[in-house]
C-alpha cells in the first residue's frame, strides 16, 4: 500500500485526556464505631447518630370502649455502631427510626464513589387482632408491622454547608407482616444480614465540593386498627448492628 500511518495525535492524546481516571485503583474506605480508645483512623469513624418517632399518644375511643395508644423508643448510638427501636400501639399507628453514620469528602480523581455496609439485625414482633364476639364477625381489626434497614445518602457544599440535599435512598426491606380477625395472633423471632441484593452498592457521583453523609438507617413502621368491639395491637423490638460502612472511591 506504501505511505505510513501515524494514529499518535489523532488518538493517543484523547485517550490521554479523556480515559486516564480510568486507571487510577479504587481506594476502599473502611468506617467503624466511634469507641474510646479505639486504634483506627479517627477519621474513618462514624460521626453521626439520629433518630426520629411519632409523638407518643394516648387517648380515649368512646367508640371502641378502649384506649388508643402508642409507645416509642429509638436508640442510636456511633460509639457502639448500633440502632435499636421499640414499639407498641393500640389502634393507632408508629414510625421509629434510629441511625448511624459516616461522613465522607471525595477527594481522588474518579468521578463516582459507592457505598454499602454491614448490617446485622435482629427482630421480634407481635400481632394481634380479637376475634369479636359475634359470629361471623361483622368488621375486621387488623395489625400490620413492617421493618427496613436503609442506606441513605445527603449532602451538602462544603464551603457553607448550603445546598442540602438527599442524594440515594435504598430500602432493605427486613419483615412485612399482616394479621386480621379471625387470624388474631402472630409473633416471631427473626434475625439476619441486611442485604441489597444484585442492586450492590450504592452509586454516587463524587463531587469534591460537597461534604456526604452516609446513613445506616432501621426504620419500623406498625399499624393497628380497631373495629369495635374487635381490638388490635402491635408491638415490636428490632436491633441492628453495624460494624462496618465500606466507601470504595
Amino acid at each position: 500500500m506504501g505511505g505510513s500511518f501515524d494514529v499518535s495525535g489523532a488518538y493517543l492524546g484523547t485517550w490521554r485526556d479523556a480515559y486516564a481516571d480510568w486507571f487510577v485503583a479504587p481506594r476502599t474506605y473502611v468506617y467503624v464505631s466511634d469507641r474510646p480508645g479505639s486504634a483506627h483512623d479517627p477519621g474513618l469513624r462514624y460521626k453521626l447518630e439520629w433518630t426520629d418517632k411519632k409523638p407518643d399518644l394516648n387517648e380515649w375511643d368512646a367508640v371502641a370502649h378502649a384506649s388508643r395508644w402508642r409507645d416509642q423508643v429509638a436508640l442510636a448510638s456511633k460509639v457502639e455502631g448500633t440502632c435499636t427501636v421499640r414499639s407498641s400501639t393500640n389502634g393507632d399507628e408508629t414510625d421509629v427510626q434510629a441511625a448511624v453514620g459516616a461522613l465522607f469528602q471525595p477527594t481522588g480523581p474518579r468521578p463516582m464513589f459507592q457505598f454499602r455496609a454491614l448490617a446485622l439485625w435482629t427482630s421480634w414482633i407481635s400481632l394481634e387482632a380479637d376475634y369479636p364476639p359475634g359470629t361471623p364477625p361483622s368488621a375486621i381489626a387488623t395489625s400490620f408491622s413492617y421493618g427496613a434497614v436503609r442506606l441513605v445518602a445527603q449532602s451538602w457544599r462544603a464551603s457553607d454547608g448550603g445546598d442540602f440535599r438527599t442524594d440515594a435512598i435504598r430500602d432493605m426491606e427486613q419483615w412485612r407482616y399482616f394479621v386480621s380477625t379471625p387470624n388474631r395472633f402472630r409473633a416471631m423471632d427473626e434475625s439476619g444480614i441486611a442485604n441489597p441484593g444484585n442492586a450492590g452498592w450504592v452509586d454516587l457521583p463524587a463531587d469534591r465540593n460537597r461534604v456526604y453523609a452516609l446513613w445506616v438507617i432501621l426504620r419500623c413502621f406498625s399499624r393497628s386498627t380497631y373495629a369495635p368491639p374487635s381490638l388490635s395491637s402491635a408491638i415490636v423490638s428490632a436491633k441492628c448492628t453495624v460494624p462496618f460502612i465500606f466507601v470504595e472511591h
